[in-house]
């Protein structure tokens, strides 16, 4: 493999690597302080884990309440349409495998054909 190589202002060339070494920014004098010591117990208000769950984070009631919905909703589906009969869930599964080997069979093809197309450059 070729080394890039660039030119300083002395003229001198120099490889890449030692180019971008040299303009790395060096460390900092001071190391940088946490707000908390590592030993130090976080604020009951970041003790989430201790939370109950039907007490959500803060900003995040609106997806514990969508969440609620949803199982409310399929509970209530449930209910009022019962499952239907063997007949019509053959029909579902035959249709989802039909489905799934479409699907593979158009992933193989395109995969194919992105190879084959020309790309910039």
């Amino acid at each position: 493999m070729r080394v890039r190589s660039a030119a300083n202002r002395s003229g001198r060339v120099r490889s890449f690597a030692a180019f971008s070494k040299s303009m790395s920014p060096t460390p900092t004098e001071e190391p940088i302080e946490s707000t908390t010591a590592m030993n130090e117990a976080p604020p009951e208000s970041e003790r989430h884990w201790e939370r109950h769950w039907w007490k959500p984070a803060k900003g995040q009631s609106g997806v514990f309440a969508y969440l609620i919905a949803i199982h409310v909703l399929a509970l209530t589906g449930l209910i009022l349409f019962p499952l239907p009969g063997w007949k019509v869930f053959t029909w579902l599964l035959v249709l989802g495998a039909i489905s799934i080997v479409w699907f593979l069979f158009g992933y193989f093809v395109f995969n194919r054909l992105r190879d084959t197309f020309a790309e910039e450059v």
